[in-house]
């Protein structure tokens, strides 16, 4: 099984979302973030929602913007 846990930020001072998606697989550990951008639920793939547990829909874990950033360069990390 999967999780899927939604994340937010404030909007960037360009107005920019800062929302996405950590993905992780049954005990917990890390696998990938999804940054959601203007696509919303639309940015995850359907093979990844199929079988996967989402946590805190609709209105998710607010986090700092200092946060959101690190998630995110996580994500490039890990995609390298």
């Amino acid at each position: 099984m999967k999780f899927l846990t939604y994340i937010k930020a404030p909007n960037t001072t360009s107005g920019n979302p800062q929302r996405g998606w950590i993905l992780s697989d049954q005990w917990g550990g890390f696998e990938r973030f999804i940054d959601e951008g203007y696509e919303g639920r639309g940015a995850i793939a359907k093979e990844l929602w199929d079988g996967a547990q989402e946590i805190n829909s609709g209105f998710g874990i607010l986090v700092a913007s200092t946060e959101y950033k690190r998630w995110k360069k996580m994500k490039s990390e890990v995609s390298a």
